[in-house]
Order: C-alpha cells, then sequence, then structure tokens
C-alpha cells in the first residue's frame, strides 16, 4: 500500500510538536500532508516545525486551508489534495494536531489495515479504545475487535475510499454564520457525518483492545475534549 500520513494543524505549535515528536522513527515510509491554517498567528513556527522533520518521512508537503477556519475546511483541504495526489496514494493515517500516538501505533493500523482493506464493509482502523481499564501486558497489547457501533475518528487509518466518502459527506463551511451553526449542531461536523454514515451502512472498524492514542488538548482547537488514556502512558 502506497500509504500517505494526513495532519491538521491549528494555533497550538506546543501540541503540534508533541504530535511530531511521537511520530518519530514510526513514519519514515509515509509521504506527509500537512494542513494548516492560513491564518494561523504561529503558522511560521509549525512550518518551522514540520521543515524540521522532513526527514523523519518519505516526502512532505504543507498546504494551506485559505477558508474560514473550522475543522471541515481544514480537513475538506487536506483530503482533496490527497486524493488529486500525482503520488497515486492508495491509504491514509490521519492524525489531528492533539492525537499523540504511541510506539508502535503506525505498525498497528497499517497491519490490521493490510488484513481488512478488501472487505467491503470496513471502514478503518482506529488507534484509540473505549475501554481504560484493561491491564498493560504484551498479550492485551497485540489484541484487538471488531467495533460495529462505535467509530473512532481522533486517529485511524483507511483506504482512500472513506477521503472520498468523507469528502462527500463534510459540508464546507463559508461564512461566520455557517460556522456558528456547526458549532450549536455538532452532526453537521465531519466526524459525526461519518459516524452515522457508518452506523446505518453496517460497517465496521478494527480498534486496539489496548488504547495506542492519547489526546492532549484541552483548550480548545480541532479535538480537545482532554480525555487521557492511562493506558498509553509507558507504550
Amino acid at each position: 500500500m502506497k500509504t500517505a500520513l494526513v495532519s491538521l494543524h491549528a494555533n497550538r505549535p506546543k501540541y503540534s510538536k508533541q504530535v511530531l515528536d511521537a511520530m518519530d522513527h514510526q513514519s519514515s515510509e509515509l509521504f506527509h500532508i500537512a494542513s494548516l491554517e492560513d491564518s494561523c498567528a504561529q503558522k511560521e513556527e509549525i512550518n518551522a516545525m514540520l521543515e524540521s522533520k522532513k526527514l523523519s518521512y518519505a516526502g512532505i508537503e504543507v498546504i494551506y486551508n485559505k477558508q474560514i477556519p473550522h475543522t471541515n475546511n481544514n480537513l475538506i483541504n487536506a483530503l482533496k489534495h490527497l486524493v488529486s495526489s500525482l503520488h497515486g496514494f492508495d491509504a491514509y493515517i490521519y492524525m489531528e494536531d492533539d492525537t499523540l500516538f504511541s510506539k508502535g501505533a503506525v505498525s498497528f493500523l497499517l497491519n490490521h489495515l493490510k488484513i481488512h482493506k478488501d472487505n467491503p464493509r470496513f471502514s478503518h482502523v482506529a488507534i484509540g479504545a473505549l475501554e481504560d481499564n484493561i491491564p498493560l501486558n504484551p498479550k492485551n497489547l497485540s489484541r484487538w475487535r471488531n467495533e460495529y457501533d462505535w467509530c473512532a475518528l481522533w486517529g485511524y487509518a483507511a483506504p482512500i475510499s472513506m477521503a472520498h466518502k468523507i469528502l462527500e459527506l463534510t459540508k464546507p463551511i463559508f461564512t461566520p454564520d455557517e460556522r456558528e451553526k456547526i458549532r450549536n449542531d455538532h452532526s453537521l461536523v465531519w466526524d459525526n457525518c461519518y459516524a452515522n454514515y457508518f452506523r446505518n451502512e453496517g460497517m465496521y472498524c478494527i480498534t486496539p483492545v489496548i488504547s495506542r492514542l492519547n489526546n492532549i488538548g484541552v483548550d480548545g482547537g480541532l479535538h480537545s475534549s482532554g480525555k487521557t488514556w492511562k493506558s498509553w502512558e509507558g507504550l
């Protein structure tokens, strides 16, 4: 599989640095497409971070969301670039500016993507898990399960067909009023749009029993529930 890493960045360089650092030594075979808000006050600082990481990837391209700052627009910007790329990607890994992958996360994603990619009901491989009280041991680290009613999209790997479907389902934001509407109706945000499609179509995703993701966001931005997965520590 020719696989790209797609990352979204807002105005939080301290989080972007942690996320990018966590990918060191996991991503040397991936091409990196980084989408950055053009209005971001810290754009140059984040650009410098991305430039410093270029040897960690097979290649890197930084693109800019010049529309109204919003995750929907930043994501559309990134996925349009992904699917139209002359590199001919057939899969991708997605992460946001506060989704910190643990060691071995990329291997977990790519291994299960390879196993399931040809199943017509398969959606994606998630890196997060629902539970956080399972003992951390080598056996549990290798365990996984099918999820038919939970669509984890904080960090995932998927065939390129999922990028096309998300683009089809996601509404662009053209005006401040539209942004406010989506802020008050989360069903219009890209991840909820896709999750509804996922459930309606009876699809499944693969999730690890032990989470390989730590969401470090606590102060706004792309994804900021502030949830910390205890099982992630030390992996």
